[in-house]
């Protein structure tokens, strides 16, 4: 595994900074967020344009060869920051339950944990799987019916709970994928 501090300033990393970067005014939007008329309206183009990012990034590494280690590090680190930022600030401003906010930052620590622990063994970055972009997406529908519906919407609700039933599901997809890629290297019997 090659890190280079000069892979970040390919074009797909350039697109992932951009959208951690994305978090500043998402945090300024909450933290001020009854004094922002249509402050829901800001937060909801922010996620849209961070979800973009998010395909505009790993379809320009794909079609410019750019695919780098630095970039199987950013993105994921991204999507979790970004996410945590988002479900911390409408857990402060009471749109989603605290077991909600337990789950999703569980996920992401046993993950981020997991992926460490799979990088030092191993010494290679694994990406993201589909089921992991897919409970993301979840999790972004989730935060958009929130900020688009009325509080306590049918449908915001099946999306707490759908996204929460994929979240926890995520950490168990993880989980066996690591023990297949570490038996791979020969580290478990």
């Amino acid at each position: 595994m090659k890190i280079s501090i000069k892979d970040l300033f390919l074009i797909p990393n350039l697109i992932t900074l951009f959208r951690l970067l994305l978090s500043l005014p998402i945090i300024y939007i909450f933290l001020n967020y009854n004094n922002i008329p249509n402050s829901n309206y800001f937060v909801v183009g922010i996620i849209i344009i961070a979800f973009v990012s998010d395909i505009a990034d790993g379809f320009v590494a794909r079609k410019t060869e750019q695919i780098s280690e630095m970039g199987k590090l950013l993105d994921p680190l991204a999507d979790k920051i970004l996410t945590a930022i988002i479900i911390f600030s409408l857990w402060k401003i009471s749109y989603v339950p605290l077991e909600y906010l337990v789950i999703l930052l569980t996920r992401d620590a046993v993950i981020f944990s997991g992926g460490i622990y799979l990088t030092r063994k191993t010494q290679t970055i694994t990406p993201s799987n589909y089921f992991g972009k897919f409970t993301i997406l979840s999790i972004g529908i989730y935060f958009l019916s929130l900020l688009l519906t009325a509080k306590g919407s049918q449908f915001s609700l099946f999306m707490m709970y759908f996204s929460a039933f994929l979240s926890v599901s995520s950490i168990f997809v993880y989980f066996f994928r690591g023990i297949k890629i570490l038996k791979g290297y020969g580290n478990i019997q």
